[in-house]
């Protein structure tokens, strides 16, 4: 008797959980149900609209025609999703609707924050930084940062299709001069437009030499921009907008099987990055003697090769080369190379599932006291992580290569400049500006 001559019953259905903000769901399908089914049971469970989900599985939930069995959902699997109810999107319209005021979306973010923005630590960063030490305000989180300067990124983006509602308006029907292309179809921008189109006749803008209008100068700061520089800055507002939602999923994980979905999905999105293309990556430290805030650029420089940026403004900066005089035309002033790129990392390190756990775990539980653990230091990332990452390059795997030689070889990065380090601990904003600066350049800007 043998049990390999048992008949062999197909699995009819699969029972699973996901886990959706604070609750956790349970779920029964048929083996053959599709992702598009599983969508359509989580919206009669939380009333999140399949097309607001954002489901969260080893990077195979994309395709709605896909079964679960073919994804690798298994009895007993775990998954995450995001994403809002329509009880939350109607409650936010309808606050708008009673009060008869339209809520551009920047104002619909900065209404989750507890204090106006010019009190919080992403201003005081910006405008302060070298007055607040030892101050509450000489802290902060990246994400909360993210969503600033995501917001700043999105009314500059709103300014430019204003400023081509205007150009439209003004194009008589009959001319033969075609109308400008519009690129950036924002949420809001056309409200904005016909606000101010209420109120006198459109967007204000100044005369040129001629008399005429010029709409590229609503802004002083912007006045030198094209219509591609603009598509620059909506192209950074993507890939910041995709680093901030990935902050907040790790920083809300807490059991086990929450961590292992972040890095999987994180993981996968490493693998699926096409070649040539950048995505950021939030990094840091956060212990028991420690904190510090950095940002990770990744770039795909071949089909089995990576390139990582690690750009810091705060502490660990002592691992970065720095120069009295950077240039015979400034006076002499210690600055640093804020943006260190390695290049040459081997795929298979890149997407290496434990190098991300290791990298991810230093910073997301920050918010708990107790779970603070005296080894995330800045050690691990300077001494450890990066090091692995550089030490057998991608062309030659024999070669042994030290973190110091891999710097130096990308000391002539064209991106990478010489910049003052922050003077208090507002890493968080700081960091995140100095990777910012260095990724529009790397795009063109």
């Amino acid at each position: 008797f043998s049990c390999s001559s048992l008949p062999h019953f197909p699995m009819t259905s699969i029972k699973f959980t996901v886990k959706w903000g604070k609750e956790t769901i349970d779920l029964e399908l048929p083996a053959t149900a599709t992702v598009g089914d599983l969508r359509g049971a989580l919206q009669q469970r939380t009333n999140v609209p399949p097309a607001m989900q954002k489901l969260m599985f080893k990077g195979q939930m994309k395709d709605d025609t896909k079964t679960l069995a073919a994804c690798g959902l298994k009895e007993g699997s775990k998954m995450m999703m995001m994403g809002s109810s329509v009880q939350d999107v109607v409650t936010v319209n309808t606050a708008a609707d009673q009060a008869n005021v339209y809520v551009p979306q920047h104002k619909q973010r900065a209404a989750v924050w507890a204090e106006p923005i010019w009190r919080g630590h992403t201003y005081a960063a910006i405008f302060a930084d070298a007055f607040v030490e030892g101050s509450s305000l000489a802290s902060g989180h990246m994400a909360e940062s993210m969503r600033v300067l995501h917001t700043l990124l999105t009314r500059i983006s709103a300014i430019q299709f204003s400023q081509k509602m205007v150009q439209l308006e003004a194009t008589p029907a009959t001319s033969s001069v075609p109308p400008p292309t519009l690129t950036h179809s924002l949420p809001g921008s056309w409200n904005i437009h016909q606000e101010q189109k209420a109120k006198g006749g459109g967007v204000a803008t100044p005369s040129g030499p001629d008399g005429t209008q010029d709409e590229r100068t609503q802004h002083r700061l912007l006045s030198t921009f094209e219509e591609q520089h603009y598509q620059i800055l909506a192209n950074g507002q993507r890939l910041l907008k995709a680093c901030l939602d990935i902050t907040h999923v790790a920083a809300q994980a807490q059991a086990p099987e929450d961590i292992k979905s972040v890095i999987q999905e994180w993981v996968q999105r490493v693998r699926n990055l096409s070649e040539g293309a950048i995505m950021l990556a939030p990094g840091g430290w956060w212990g028991m003697a420690q904190a510090g805030v950095v940002l990770h650029i990744i770039q795909r420089t071949g089909a089995d090769q990576y390139a990582f940026v690690t750009c810091n403004s705060g502490n660990g900066i002592e691992y970065h080369p720095s120069s009295a005089a950077d240039s015979p035309t400034t006076p002499p002033k210690i600055k640093y190379k804020t943006c260190l790129r390695i290049e040459d990392i081997p795929g298979g390190r890149m997407q290496d599932i434990s190098f991300w756990t290791v990298m991810f775990s230093l910073w997301m539980k920050p918010n708990d006291p107790q779970k603070l653990s005296e080894y995330n230091r800045v050690e691990v990332l300077y001494d450890v992580l990066l090091p692995w990452l550089a030490e057998a390059p991608a062309s030659d795997p024999t070669r042994l290569r030290l973190l110091t030689q891999a710097f130096a070889d990308t000391r002539d990065d064209p991106y990478a400049e010489w910049r003052t380090p922050c003077r208090s601990g507002s890493s968080s904003t700081r960091s995140l500006l100095e990777g910012l600066r260095y990724m529009y350049r790397h795009l063109g800007l």
